[in-house]
């Protein structure tokens, strides 16, 4: 890699993470978290681990790129379900 080759393979997740942000949410509300973050992390933990495989700057590019898709899930999920528990709906709704 010459350049900014590496600044754009970091920078390239962002832009997968935003695209699959307000799907992810959507996809969230009809999944049950624990199955759809399981698979969600299962699929991260693959693509994380091919990036190993990349041997050129745009099998990185790709690989980062769907890092992200993978990664979008993560925060929502794991943020939501702790305040939208059992107790959060007895005590305030």
């Amino acid at each position: 890699m010459t350049g900014t080759d590496f600044n754009l393979a970091t920078s390239i997740l962002f832009v997968g993470y935003l695209l699959m942000q307000l799907p992810s949410n959507l996809l969230l509300t009809r999944v049950r978290p624990a199955l759809y973050l399981g698979i969600a992390m299962a699929i991260w933990g693959v693509i994380s681990t091919a990036q190993a495989a990349c041997h050129s700057f745009g099998d990185l590019i790709a690989a980062r790129f769907f890092l992200g898709f993978a990664e979008a899930p993560f925060f929502p999920g794991a943020v939501s379900p702790p305040l939208f528990s059992h107790g959060f709906r007895q005590t305030y709704c």
